[in-house]
């Protein structure tokens, strides 16, 4: 198995353009991984996410799909998240019309503060062809765990940069 293990996407079946997932698969194919679609919301229908899957499946890619109701999905998002097979999470960003730049849902904070392996919150751009991987860390947060998360971070953004051909970046911010 890679050294990502699991790639888990988050999908909202019912979006048009599905950039992460188009990420999530170039990932899965240069680092020779699976896939997990994961869809936290109730209304959508598993059809909705094998008919997302099936495509990458005839790929060559190793794809799974899971899709969970609960009362809370981002609880049920973080519980899955911490399975350790997961290595890797990616999430689109939304745009609004009312804004340019995207806006961060509750769920994209909540994944951003509690995700416990590295996460990619994807712009609506596919990438470039030598793409730049931004590895977001906080140095000067004092927990132990923070530290681990912080080189594993490193570590994946360096391997991912390398075998997409792209270079890596760091970045530290603060207010």
């Amino acid at each position: 198995m890679s050294p990502l293990d699991t790639i888990l996407v988050i999908v909202n079946a019912k979006a048009r353009h599905q950039t992460g997932l188009a990420k999530a698969a170039l990932l899965a194919q240069k680092c020779r991984t699976r896939l997990e679609l994961f869809a936290g919301d109730a209304d959508a229908p598993p059809s909705a996410l094998l008919s997302l899957a099936r495509p990458l499946r005839e790929g060559g890619l190793d794809v799974t799909t899971a899709t969970v109701c609960a009362d809370s999905s981002n609880a049920a998002l973080l519980a899955r998240m911490r399975d350790p097979g997961i290595g890797f999470v990616i999430k689109d960003v939304v745009h609004s019309a009312s804004s340019p730049r995207c806006a961060l849902t509750a769920t994209d904070w909540e994944l951003a503060r509690a995700c416990p392996v590295p996460l990619l919150l994807s712009k609506a751009t596919l990438w470039s062809e030598v793409p730049v991987i931004c590895a977001a860390i906080d140095p000067r947060h004092e927990d132990d765990g923070m530290e681990c998360l912080n080189r594993a971070i490193l570590t994946k953004g360096a391997m991912l940069a390398k075998r997409m051909g792209g270079d890596l970046h760091v970045l530290h911010a603060y207010v």
